[in-house]
């Protein structure tokens, strides 16, 4: 008799892949079988029996029906697990060779780092009016050479035994506080040159437009402050014993400054406007001379104090100001904190980058594990449906001799010690 199913029963139910949240590492979820339906197929296999056809030989009608499911389920099941490890070992390495990379990237972020920290000591030893002096044959890693504070010998200081002018321990912490004091103090003089130079180009070109008087004299008050605010910056590099500045360099850009306000000077003195009337006094021809010298002579020197103000002020300003040890630790310290953070990011994914292959390797680990428990489930349910079958096939017969028989000889499907030969 033909107990096979009409339709496809036991029919395995696929779950979705398993990943694990965040890692994307792919799990193990074996496929199981719809154990409702062979149960009621099994009920109607016996159902269908002849009552007067059952006998003592009759309890094991469908164990060879069972064993063959069994061993299909077992097939299934190690298609599956075949078809998990090929996919997790190929991701397992990709994951190693993406580690390879992220390895390579953090040494060459130390790497880096470790020359930023040098880069950033030699700027804070020069600006504490030392240099370092390495020990023979150190060097650090990448090449660069041992500082100071790394084995090395004491800083040595500059030569002549004073610290060099731009020096200055207490800027290690930032920007001094006088900086937006002479920022205002030169906006202010800066104004006061263009309402001057405003009224000299007036009286030197005085029937030109508006707009080329207004451009010339920005285009004025830009060189004459440039050259102000260099002088100072010049000197004090000077001091501080930058080699590429020449000796002329500070001298030639006061006189060129000084020489632009000179005549500047003498244009608003020589053009001075003449009034025709004091008040309610007319003048006459006679007394132009005299005005001439009464009101021409004082503005030019109005102006000519507020030129030398305004140069001074950019002047001492960027003279104080302007610390080129100062900004070049300023730069190594932020080159050196952007290469600390690159070092963290980079052990981070390299960190993630391990618990990924670490998580992999587990999920391959647990699989193994996951594949022999469904396996043991899987043979104990069809040991259950033939011990089932053979309840129902007794219960069918209602005869005591056959219900002893068809207990006392229960064949049983091979138990999980001996699944290779299922």
């Amino acid at each position: 008799m033909n107990f096979l199913p009409k339709k496809k029963v036991g029919r395995r139910r696929r779950p979705p892949r398993a990943h694990s949240a965040g890692t994307n590492v792919i799990g193990f979820q074996p496929s199981d079988v719809d154990r409702d339906a062979l149960r009621s197929e099994v009920r109607g296999a016996i159902g269908r029996l002849a009552k007067g056809a059952l006998d003592e030989t009759s309890g094991g009608v469908l164990d060879r029906l069972i064993i063959a499911w069994s061993k299909q389920w077992l097939a299934h099941l190690a298609q599956d697990f075949i078809r998990f490890r090929v996919r997790a070992q190929e991701r397992q390495a990709r994951l190693t060779a993406a580690l390879d990379k992220f390895e390579k990237r953090l040494r060459q972020a130390e790497r880096a780092s470790a020359d930023r920290e040098h880069e950033r000591e030699a700027a804070r030893l020069r600006m504490l009016g030392a240099t370092p002096t390495p020990e023979p044959g150190t060097a650090r890693p990448g090449g660069m050479p041992a500082s100071a504070n790394e084995g090395g010998p004491a800083p040595t200081p500059m030569p002549g035994g004073d610290m060099l002018p731009s020096a200055d321990p207490t800027s290690l912490t930032g920007r001094a506080g006088h900086g937006l004091f002479y920022l205002i103090a030169l906006l202010f003089a800066v104004g006061a040159d263009i309402a001057a130079f405003v009224n000299v180009l007036e009286l030197a070109m005085p029937n030109q437009d508006q707009s080329i008087v207004i451009v010339l004299v920005l285009g004025f008050t830009a060189v004459v402050v440039v050259l102000a605010h260099g002088a100072g910056s010049l000197l004090r590099d000077r001091r501080a014993g930058v080699g590429w500045i020449p000796a002329f360099a500070v001298p030639l850009c006061v006189s060129i400054w000084l020489s632009l306000g000179l005549i500047a000077a003498w244009v608003r003195w020589m053009f001075g406007s003449v009034p025709n009337d004091i008040g309610t006094i007319a003048v006459g021809a006679a007394s132009q001379p005299e005005s001439r010298v009464t009101y021409a002579i004082p503005a030019a020197l109005i102006f000519l104090a507020l030129y030398i103000g305004s140069g001074l002020v950019a002047a001492l300003g960027a003279y104080v100001g302007n610390n080129r040890l100062q900004a070049a630790f300023r730069n190594a310290a932020n080159a050196h904190d952007r290469s600390i953070k690159h070092v963290v990011t980079c052990a981070d994914a390299l960190e993630r980058q391990k618990a990924k292959c670490a998580s992999q390797a587990d999920a391959l680990a647990v699989a193994e594990e996951t594949l022999r428990q469904q396996e043991d489930s899987l043979l104990a349910f069809a040991d259950e449906l033939q011990q089932h079958a053979r309840q129902l096939i007794a219960e069918k017969a209602l005869d005591p001799a056959v219900t002893d028989v068809i207990t006392n000889h229960l064949q049983l499907l091979p138990g999980p010690q001996s699944r290779e030969s299922a």
